[in-house]
């Protein structure tokens, strides 16, 4: 379940950690100055010239690096959090057929998120969207119809960064609560912090600092702290574990509702 917005968020990561692995290797080249590397010069002169001449200041280079990854990495994470979300809510109906049957808050949610979408319905991000898009779902569901739609964008109104709490916000308000507790339990998390981070971080505070590199990068400030190659290649791999995570709550979220509902059934449990 949710396997290909999982899949989109490897390839994206993968090629992140190739441009990061080739830029390293460009930069051991042109920084190189052994007798070995100046015979290669020889043998490929004419496109290691061309090269070697465009080669920006190595500081410049890996500050940008660091910038360009920490900013993509962070979209890839928002955009993962915002389409998971959204394919809960559009299953949501499916799993409790009766509008009146959702918790009280994600209904408030619902009704709250229409009437902000109606007040900006005339800005960018929403042109996809009709005032008749936005009133239909929340009118049959009001009306009591079992075909009743939850519009995703009613939900994923937020302004700041996806730090624990807003995240926990987010998908409380979509009807998933206590997310992050999920998440810094989750089995490969767990192991990122202990393997990685040597059990001196935690995985809240390795997310608020994914935030701060890349609010730092996108908002002009002076970066203070330039990441070498494996520590953005260590942020892609904790972006990968959170995601993994989201995805696995969310299922067994869709799992236990289907039980609920007895649309499945429990037939055991894993001893090991």
């Amino acid at each position: 379940m949710f396997k290909q917005l999982l899949d989109t968020v490897t390839a994206n990561i993968t090629t992140i950690r190739a441009v990061v692995q080739t830029n390293e290797t460009l930069r051991a080249i042109a920084f190189k100055k052994s007798s070995t590397f100046s015979a290669q010069v020889q043998d490929n002169k004419e496109d290691l010239s061309t090269l070697l001449n465009g080669v920006p200041d190595r500081t410049q280079w890996r500050i940008y690096d660091h910038c360009a990854v920490v900013i993509r990495l962070y979209a890839i994470y928002e955009r993962f959090v915002e389409d998971l979300i959204s394919e809960w809510l559009r299953d949501l109906p499916n799993l409790v057929p009766n509008y009146s049957n959702l918790e009280d808050r994600v209904q408030n949610t619902h009704r709250e998120g229409v009437g902000r979408l109606l007040l900006e319905l005339r800005k960018n991000r929403f042109q996809h969207l009709s005032m008749k898009d936005i009133l239909h779902g929340l009118y049959q569901g009001m009306a009591g119809d079992r075909d009743y739609q939850l519009i995703p964008e009613a939900f994923l109104f937020h302004e700041q960064n996806l730090r624990k709490e807003v995240l926990d916000k987010m998908f409380a308000d979509a009807g998933i609560p206590n997310a992050w507790t999920w998440v810094k339990n989750y089995r490969t998390i767990k192991q990122f912090v202990e393997k990685s981070r040597g059990s001196q971080n935690t995985a809240e505070a390795e997310l608020k600092q994914l935030i701060q590199y890349r609010n730092d990068a996108a908002h002009g400030a002076e970066v203070s702290q330039i990441l070498s190659s494996q520590e953005l290649l260590d942020l892609g791999e904790f972006v990968t574990a959170l995601c993994e995570a989201l995805a696995e709550l969310v299922t067994y979220r869709v799992v236990m509702q289907q039980t609920t509902t007895k649309k499945a059934r429990e037939i055991g449990t894993i001893g090991e």
